[in-house]
């Protein structure tokens, strides 16, 4: 596989097996890959109706071709989760062990996951080691978690319900972040890490993928030298300063770039490399190693 455009065309293939060819022509003739980053395959349909109902029916068809797919593999890969603060090793879905996991605070969680909610159109996702829970929010954020997202949840009625150690706290705010940054960061932003996840989202953790990616050097015995590590946002940025080699997708912020460049520079190390397709990177990294 060369290419995103391979991956997802191997993917139509392992559906056939299981739809019919005119299913398949029907509903996702203008299906369009966007991205792979973290453990998201990002697909894009400009059609509404056929978007949701590839979301209604066939997203676990999707879902059991990526696994079949990548399936040779899997179970030496390593899954670093919740902005660094899981830590999965080799291993089977359900057998996997389970290598680190850093906590938040709870009573400071909570009171975080409170004055969140205090904000006029924000909403708070609080996440344990496997579940995400949603606190007073409405059916459009449960959707955009458990569907396009792929996140097992559940809802609960205060923050003080979540019954398990909470790793990560997550404020989705989908009229912008830039206030509720700035009410959030002089209180928050010093006992957590507060990071920009995305176009409306903004994470706290005590972990980073930094020292995540530090975490699985250690479990698999080798320095961050030997890595290579694919990052678009503010959250990756301690992960993209640790590693070897450090790309970044085309997408990504002009101003974290030119951090990024600044940092590496001033450890003497190599420039971050700009990334189109991160499959097409990995062929070519794996290629020079052989």
């Amino acid at each position: 596989m060369n290419s995103l455009t391979d991956v997802w065309g191997n993917v139509l293939q392992q559906m056939s097996q299981q739809l019919a060819p005119t299913t398949i022509n029907t509903w996702f003739d203008e299906v369009e890959v966007v991205t792979m980053e973290d453990s998201a395959f990002v697909l894009h349909c400009g059609n509404e109706f056929k978007k949701k109902t590839i979301e209604a029916r066939f997203l676990p068809y999707i879902r059991d071709a990526l696994r079949e797919l990548f399936a040779p593999v899997a179970d030496e890969m390593c899954f670093l989760c919740e902005n660094g603060a899981v830590l999965y090793g080799p291993g089977t879905e359900e057998g996997a062990p389970l290598l680190s996991k850093t906590l938040l605070p709870r009573q400071e969680a909570l009171a975080l996951s409170r004055a969140i909610m205090d904000i006029p159109g924000c909403d708070v996702i609080i996440e344990g080691q496997n579940l995400n829970y949603l606190c007073g929010c409405g059916p459009e954020l449960v959707h955009e978690m458990a569907v396009n997202h792929g996140n097992l949840v559940t809802m609960v009625d205060r923050p003080e319900d979540v019954p398990e150690e909470i790793v990560k706290i997550a404020a989705y705010c989908p009229n912008g972040m830039d206030g509720p940054a700035a009410l959030l960061a002089p209180r928050w932003g010093e006992p957590f890490h507060m990071a920009v996840a995305g176009l409306v989202w903004l994470d706290f953790s005590i972990a980073t993928k930094g020292t995540g990616l530090a975490e699985m050097c250690g479990a698999l015995g080798v320095s961050p030298e030997e890595t290579a590590a694919f990052g678009d946002n503010w959250n990756d940025q301690a992960m993209l300063d640790m590693a070897g080699r450090c790309y970044l997708m085309e997408q990504a912020d002009g101003a974290l770039r030119r951090t990024l460049a600044d940092s590496r520079a001033a450890a003497v190390r190599e420039a971050p490399r700009s990334c189109r397709d991160v499959c097409d990177e990995l062929e070519a990294i794996l290629s020079c190693a052989q």
